[in-house]
């Protein structure tokens, strides 16, 4: 809530409140990766990312919050006409553990908007 401060004697301070809809930047199937595999083999997972509300970004920059157990590619590529972005994320964790991050992804649109994609890994013995 915004408040307005007025001369107005009556109304010294008005109140104010805004509301809308955000439009979602992009589709993200699935919205979730989860690496589940042996600890030693290859535990790899795809998400990809569909753009919407702007049907030409980019991804300019992609980190890994934490990074310690993943490794991750992003490639863009054409369905049809239209954009969509594979990123594809192997499990580096060589002993059995579970382990959390999260995948950041900047884009070039205005204003900067980040799409964020969690990892969830399992690796067992």
């Amino acid at each position: 809530m915004v408040k307005i401060h007025t001369n107005d004697r009556v109304y010294r301070v008005v109140p104010v409140s805004m509301s809308g809809l955000v439009r979602e930047l992009a589709r993200i199937e699935p919205k979730l990766i989860s690496l589940e595999g042996k600890a030693a083999t290859a535990v790899t997972a795809q998400v990809k990312i569909f753009p919407v509300a702007v049907p030409d970004f980019n991804i300019t920059d992609t980190t890994a919050k934490d990074g310690k157990h993943i490794d991750f590619s992003l490639e863009k590529q054409k369905d049809g006409a239209k954009p969509v972005f594979l990123l594809t994320v192997r499990n580096k964790k060589e002993s059995p553990d579970r382990f959390f991050d999260t995948i950041i992804m900047t884009t070039d649109t205005t204003p900067k908007r980040e799409i964020r994609v969690r990892v969830f890994g399992n690796i067992l013995p």
